[in-house]
């Protein structure tokens, strides 16, 4: 949804407005949970956002779920998570949307999941 709408808006808009979208963006990210310099930008949320950042890159020349998709991937990388079927997809995605930051809270995520299937 929302980088197909991003698609829309630079074909609407320009390059130009990405860019500065993209700026904006860095900017809002440095800012969160403010204070003396950024208490969110440490080395694991500037992982996250710069991956982010290197994957938009290619919204205007990738469908939209490629874009969507290669982040969950690159995600995957970074935190060495499989990434080779389905279900270790779904598993990453569903870190990604709960903040996992480290393999020792994907430990916890994972367990979590098997447990799920016994019921």
């Amino acid at each position: 949804g929302n980088v197909l709408q991003l698609q829309e808006l630079i074909k609407d808009k320009g390059v130009e407005v990405f860019q500065f979208y993209i700026f904006f963006l860095l900017g809002f990210m440095s800012g969160l949970a403010g204070g003396n310099g950024s208490r969110f930008m440490n080395s694991k949320n500037a992982d996250s956002c710069v991956t982010g950042m290197l994957v938009l890159l290619h919204v205007l020349d990738s469908s939209a779920q490629a874009v969507y998709w290669s982040f969950i991937v690159h995600r995957a990388e970074s935190l060495q998570l499989p990434a080779n079927t389905p279900e270790d997809v779904a598993l990453v995605r569903l870190a990604c949307l709960g903040r996992i930051q480290d393999q020792a809270d994907f430990v916890q995520l994972r367990v979590s999941w098997e447990l799920l299937g016994l019921r």
